[in-house]
């Protein structure tokens, strides 16, 4: 007789499928939250004051925020498209003399195959992670709306709802924060600089150029607007000399008027100097 055992299919229940799901919408949105936080904050605010410390939390918080799906592709076969095998490139001359290169070549054609896969990988993930956060998300709201021995709030996905989109909400507030700030700072030190130009530069006499490759421009535009473009009537270069016809007004108290070899247009004012 056969001692063979038996199986069965049984499906789960609504209770089970909402745990199911309230587990899965738990550690996705913890990783979610923490790296969409990062990007938001250094994206949209640091970068205004580090632009490379501000890609850095770009790049890092969307790898955070996509790590559980990363990892399963890791599992499921991406692992593989970055075990390449390495060789070695001999050189043999024509007196008998063989140079090997070490395996450099192999590394270093590995290496850009690697990071190449890296890169889709993390697009990929992100991608994904989005979308199954979104799936996520209307599948607990389903299941919990037609559950009847439902958990409460604070126990229930619904709070991790609430959570993440706080936590999206919060983060480009506080991002656009620090930028508010950061341009602030910048408005703050523009204006000393012009300040200080204008004391120490009087309309009529002469200024140096400090900064090479200075445009001259024909109108005074508004940097804000971005449909018209200034048009470009001369180009200055550190150590030309210039004469100040009128400093800035609206508007943009920036651009100054000048003359120089007989051409009047407008320079940014920070690229002069008093002529010693």
């Amino acid at each position: 007789m056969s001692d063979a055992g038996t199986q069965e299919k049984r499906k789960f229940s609504l209770e089970e499928k909402l745990e199911i799901t309230y587990e899965r919408l738990k550690i996705t949105s913890i990783f979610f939250s923490i790296g969409w936080a990062i990007v938001a904050i250094f994206f949209i605010g640091i970068s205004y004051k580090s632009s490379g410390l501000g890609m850095l939390g770009f790049v890092v918080g969307w790898i955070i925020a996509a790590l559980p799906i990363i990892g399963r592709m890791w599992a499921g076969g991406f692992k593989s498209a970055f075990n390449l095998p390495e060789y070695e490139v001999i050189t043999t001359y024509g007196d008998g003399r063989k140079e090997t290169d070490g395996g450099f070549e192999s590394r270093t054609v590995n290496l850009g195959i690697q990071i190449f896969f890296g890169i889709i990988m993390v697009i990929i993930g992100v991608a994904i992670t989005i979308l199954y956060l979104i799936y996520l998300t209307l599948r607990y709201l389903i299941l919990y709306l037609r559950v009847s021995n439902k958990p409460s709030f604070i126990q229930s996905g619904l709070f991790i709802i609430v959570i993440n989109i706080a936590v999206f909400i919060g983060a480009v507030l506080i991002g656009a924060g620090i930028q508010k700030d950061a341009s602030a700072q910048v408005s703050k030190r523009v204006a000393n600089e012009l300040i200080q130009n204008e004391a120490a530069i009087k309309v009529g006499e002469r200024a140096v150029v400090k900064n090479n490759f200075t445009d001259i421009y024909s109108t005074r535009y508004d940097y804000d607007d971005y449909e018209n473009d200034p048009v470009s009537i001369g180009t200055l270069h550190r150590g030309d000399i210039v004469t100040v016809r009128a400093h800035g007004e609206p508007p943009n108290i920036r651009l100054w008027r000048i003359e120089h070899n007989g051409v009047v247009g407008y320079v940014e004012a920070n690229r002069l100097q008093p002529q010693e």
